[in-house]
Formats: structure tokens, sequence, C-alpha cells
């Protein structure tokens, strides 16, 4: 996961202009300014802190998985 964030402005950067041309843009906005760039990036903030929560609350906090039953944090 800290890889990701590393690496998340070079991928930005990288995919960032064929993702404008798609979306008929002129150019692809700096960070600070993207809606697109900026939701992925606190959405993937928010999955780490509540695995994170999930491994804290303990092996007897259980969440029921479809495929192969219920699964504990910790």
């Amino acid at each position: 996961m800290v890889g990701a964030f590393l690496l998340f402005p070079f991928i930005d950067a990288i995919a960032g202009p064929r993702i404008a041309k798609r979306l008929h843009w002129k150019q692809w906005p700096v960070p600070g300014r993207n809606v697109i760039t900026g939701t992925v990036f606190v959405v993937s903030l928010a999955l780490i802190a509540l695995l994170e929560l999930w491994a804290l609350a303990g092996p007897m906090f259980c969440l029921p998985w479809p495929f192969i039953g219920q699964v504990c944090g910790a």
C-alpha cells in the first residue's frame, strides 16, 4: 500500500492525459484541483483506515463473506 501511494503521482502523470482525452477535456487538471484523482486518493485512504480498524477490532469481530463463510479480524 505504501508503494502504491508513493507511485500514485507518477501513475496520475502517465494516465491523466489519456483519461482527459477520453473525457474530451483540453488538459488534465493539476492534482490539487482534480476531482477524479482526489476522489481515488481519499477513497484509498478510507479503505486503508477501515482495514486497520477491522484488524484492531480483535479476532471475535467477524464479517460474513459469501464464498468462504466468516472472515475475522486480527
